[in-house]
């Protein structure tokens, strides 16, 4: 099969998945009604698919205003993640905001797409760092353009819940796993999550895993204090709502307990 009909017979599958299993409609029409799969999409997961890394893309797991996540099967029969970026309806103004002064991306970006693409390649890098020294993410596996690609993160019945969706035995127990995973996550990575709370902690097994890594800046970062002052308010305010008795200068000097950075 050429690629030009791999990619169309990929975006009839994601089409069908856009209207429940419905299908039909013409390629104008798939087009119009979704930018999640443009030809950059379809190119991404189009390599990954000549990597080995997805056979096929199933159905969502979540969507939203930046980016749609899918779940995907690996040619092996595993279950991944794919996340995809949206190249035109996403805040690029706000994204860019986190992308300038951090080193690893000099210069600034000359239209919407070049700063899709640098998020997604932020993000990748976020999560491989963090996991490589044990802060509690998904795996990444690898990044093209707008896409992502990582660990699932749930059971074969269902994605791992949200902690807001959840309600914790032990709250107590639970936060402070996710003081000990921040920590670690400034101390050994040296990254500010940037935008922490009860929306992207996911509960594993009865423990916190940390998602949503685009925006998390380098701890040297002009604005990581800032950053970390809004995690602590975030994280205290939702524990003080399930009985933890907390307050963001505890949780903040908790974290840093073991920094070697002037965070102040």
């Amino acid at each position: 099969m050429t690629k030009e009909k791999k990619l169309e017979e990929l975006e009839r599958a994601l089409w069908k998945i856009h209207t429940d299993g419905r299908g039909g409609g013409t390629r104008e029409e798939r087009k119009t009604e979704s930018e999640v799969w443009d030809r950059q999409t379809l190119d991404a997961i189009y390599r990954f698919m000549k990597k080995g890394i997805v056979d096929t893309v199933e159905h969502p797991i979540s969507t939203g205003k930046e980016a749609n996540v899918f779940l995907a099967i690996t040619p092996k029969g595993e279950t991944i993640v794919v996340k995809i970026y949206r190249t035109s309806t996403a805040d690029f103004r706000g994204i860019e905001e986190y992308i300038m002064g951090d080193p690893r991306f000099p210069g600034r970006r000359s239209n919407k797409r070049q700063v899709i693409y640098a998020w997604a390649r932020k993000e990748f890098l976020n999560l491989r760092l963090a996991h490589n020294n044990g802060v509690p993410v998904p795996k990444p596996i690898d990044f093209y353009k707008n896409v992502l690609a990582m660990e699932y993160v749930g059971t074969e019945e269902m994605a791992a819940p949200e902690v807001r969706q959840v309600k914790l035995e032990d709250p107590q127990t639970f936060f402070d796993q996710v003081i000990d995973a921040v920590s670690l996550l400034l101390n050994k990575a040296h990254l500010v999550h940037g935008d922490l709370s009860e929306y992207n902690i996911l509960v594993r097994d009865g423990s916190p895993v940390l998602i949503d890594m685009g925006q998390a800046m380098m701890e040297r970062h002009g604005r990581a204090k800032e950053l970390l002052d809004r995690d602590c308010r975030n994280v205290a305010r939702y524990f003080n709502r399930l009985g933890v008795e907390t307050s963001p200068e505890e949780v903040r000097e908790r974290i840093l307990a073991d920094s070697d950075e002037e965070l102040e």
